[in-house]
């Protein structure tokens, strides 16, 4: 799965989500949304991670929120101009990081042992999960999502990427009331 496999995955499932809470799609690469908060703009966006999607080992994206004047240009990929978690009550961050935990779980109980035989990468796949699991488990075990603004979100499969967009168009939506209720939490 690229990254475009991934946005393409995503966007089927946040653009209606995203539509009935009044944002408009931008036309760009990576999912990014906008709505108009009186004279600023509010762009939410997606993107890709640290970690390349890689198969066994899953990928990671993190989400970004930006308030802008109308007459600013967007926001480049990855700017950051609101703590997004911050908006999220407790129950969103937990089920962030009951989410996050349970693809680790997925990711680290794979069996890629049916690969020895079939495959000449098979050891560089087991270094490669050797390096990478310790980052995610990390990623996954953080208890407090909320703290790293651009935090990995892990996935591995279309079905994970299926509860993270509900996921993230709930952690959108709330990130859209508070800043049209006028709360701005900007740690950057």
């Amino acid at each position: 799965m690229n990254s475009k496999d991934f946005y393409r995955y995503l966007n089927t499932v946040l653009s209606p989500a995203m539509k009935q809470v009044g944002f408009v799609k931008d036309k760009r690469s990576i999912p990014c949304w906008h709505t108009g908060t009186g004279e600023r703009l509010l762009y939410l966006m997606v993107k890709t991670g640290k970690y390349p999607y890689q198969p066994y080992i899953g990928g990671d994206f993190s989400l970004y929120a930006c308030l802008r004047d109308t007459d600013d240009p967007p926001p480049q990929a990855g700017d950051l101009d609101l703590d997004i978690f911050e908006y999220a009550d407790e129950t969103l961050k937990q089920r962030i990081l009951a989410q996050n935990r349970a693809v680790y779980g997925k990711i680290a109980a794979l069996d890629v042992s049916h690969l020895q035989n079939a495959d000449a990468e098979y050891e560089i796949l087991l270094s490669q999960r050797a390096l990478t699991l310790p980052s995610l488990r990390f990623e996954a075990e953080t208890d407090r999502p909320w703290i790293e603004v651009n935090k990995p979100l892990l996935y591995l499969d279309e079905a994970d990427i299926a509860v993270w967009g509900g996921i993230v168009a709930d952690v959108f939506a709330v990130t859209a009331i508070g800043v049209r209720g006028g709360i701005i939490h900007n740690g950057r």
